[in-house]
């Protein structure tokens, strides 16, 4: 099965998805007109309504639908496969990606990826731990700013200010590795952090771009 990426207009290539997963998320008008697709070995990106569409191309596309809001409910949501490995990398892949929506899975796999992380690091002993952590904490300073302004933007928001809480809560959460008594930043940031996660996903296209793929 293909590996799509995506690129929107106006927006950064991401992906890759699955075949199936991008399919149904265009049957139920997720994309905006004008999305195309690219695969590996495909020699240029392709308008998707030319691999998904059955009937043929007319010489004059007719106006694109308009989105009916109505129709968007929480049961129509296409399979996003996010899980910890596909959340991590791509995220990465899209380091300081700053456009576009995240829906809530892939925030939640991405934090539970740097959880991972830091608890492998604790077979480094107490010094390498120390080291570890702030490398860590360097290494995602930038993702995980992005990905909380995706996320608010997902809940219909803009999202400069979860992108530069989290960024100053980061900033200071770096002092708690090396002095106990900078706890509380800590708590604050998984306040931020558990707030942020669970806020409702607008299940439509919002000025921000398409709903992102979501698990049924």
């Amino acid at each position: 099965m293909k590996q799509y990426y995506v690129a929107e207009p106006s927006a950064s290539p991401h992906g890759p998805y699955a075949e199936a997963m991008v399919k149904r998320a265009f049957e139920h008008g997720m994309y905006p007109p004008g999305t195309k697709l690219w695969w590996e070995g495909a020699p240029e990106w392709v308008p998707m309504e030319a691999i998904f569409c059955k009937e043929p191309q007319h010489t004059v596309p007719p106006p694109p639908p308009r989105v009916d809001q109505a129709n968007y409910t929480h049961s129509v949501r296409p399979s996003s496969g996010w899980n910890v490995i596909n959340a991590f990398t791509c995220n990465m892949k899209r380091y300081a990606h700053f456009e576009g929506r995240s829906c809530k899975s892939e925030y939640w796999y991405f934090v539970l990826a740097q959880f991972i992380l830091g608890a492998l690091s604790l077979c480094f002993g107490e010094d390498g731990f120390l080291v570890v952590d702030i490398l860590i904490s360097l290494a995602f300073f930038v993702p995980n700013m992005a990905i909380c302004y995706r996320r608010l933007q997902d809940a219909g928001y803009n999202g400069t200010a979860a992108a530069v809480i989290n960024g100053i809560l980061e900033f200071l959460g770096l002092f708690t590795i090396l002095a106990t008594e900078f706890l509380v930043l800590d708590l604050l940031a998984i306040i931020f952090i558990i707030v942020l996660g669970c806020m409702p996903s607008k299940n439509v296209n919002n000025p921000y771009g398409a709903a992102p793929l979501r698990p049924i």
